[in-house]
């Protein structure tokens, strides 16, 4: 788990998580896969809810965002979630909200850059925490039956 609590020095956000480098490079074979996480976070009673893309994906000059719908509970109170984001092209759109096509996420995929996981999800944040992370990736299963 990853915590973060000194928002107060960074402005009102957006903030993300930037996921490491095991995330990055040639991930194609996460096509048709999944990202999982987990977030929980701490907003203060006075800011206003950001709604910004969950989850950026950055490669080839290309970024894709996902949004998951979730009922927040008022400011000032923990909220948990649970994600799950498929990397397929209906789960995702650019920037502009033009739905993204197999061919943008795939080009994404083929060269990473970035991984991006919402982390601030009020102007007055108190503390944020990511955790649980995985990433489905496929890999060639040899059978020695050649």
């Amino acid at each position: 788990q990853l915590s973060y609590s000194n928002f107060d020095n960074l402005g009102q956000g957006p903030h993300y998580w930037q996921l490491p480098e095991v995330y990055q490079g040639d991930k194609v074979g996460s096509y048709g896969g999944k990202l999982k996480y987990t977030i929980s976070y701490v907003a203060g009673p006075r800011g206003t809810l950001l709604e910004e893309a969950d989850v950026q994906i950055i490669g080839n000059d290309i970024t894709l965002v996902a949004r998951q719908t979730w009922q927040r509970r008022q400011q000032g109170s923990r909220e948990s979630k649970q994600f799950e984001i498929i990397f397929r092209e209906e789960y995702w759109k650019r920037p502009d909200g033009m739905p993204a096509n197999r061919e943008h996420l795939m080009m994404v995929l083929a060269d990473l850059d970035d991984i991006l996981i919402q982390a601030s999800y009020s102007t007055e944040m108190i503390s944020s925490s990511i955790s649980d992370i995985s990433m489905d990736i496929a890999v060639p299963n040899y059978s020695g039956l050649a």
